[in-house]
């Protein structure tokens, strides 16, 4: 009973060169059906790992894109500080000119009205 099952168990594995056409039959059957299996595994796998790396690609276009929309964001909110700030500078800056145009002018007046009553005497002829 041992040896029966012995040998069934391990008749698998052995090749049919002598055995009936069917066995034959069987055999190749068994054999082009085992590498079909194996074949389409394997291209189960190259296919799952090629979806792998197209979801892996399509995240890292994704984080890439985000991170380019955040630094031209920042860029144009740099480009506005940067553009209010010039803006600030020239209305103070000519804000400066003018206060210092009017100073100019009324410090002319000032010494004209100073020269009309107490003009300069350079000659020393006025005593």
């Amino acid at each position: 009973m041992q040896q029966k099952e012995y040998c069934r168990y391990h008749q698998g594995w052995q090749r049919p060169f002598y055995g009936s056409r069917a066995d034959k039959e069987e055999y190749r059957q068994e054999v082009r059906a085992l590498l079909k299996r194996q074949i389409r595994e394997k291209w189960e796998g190259q296919r799952q790992a090629l979806a792998s790396r197209m979801r892996e690609v399509e995240a890292v276009r994704e984080a890439d894109r985000l991170v380019l929309n955040q630094d031209l964001e920042q860029n144009r909110i740099r480009a506005r500080a940067l553009t209010v700030f010039r803006d600030e500078n020239k209305r103070l800056m000519e804000q400066s000119w003018k206060e210092r145009s009017v100073s100019r002018s009324l410090e002319a007046l000032r010494e004209r009205e100073l020269l009309q009553y107490n003009p300069i005497n350079w000659s020393g002829t006025l005593k």
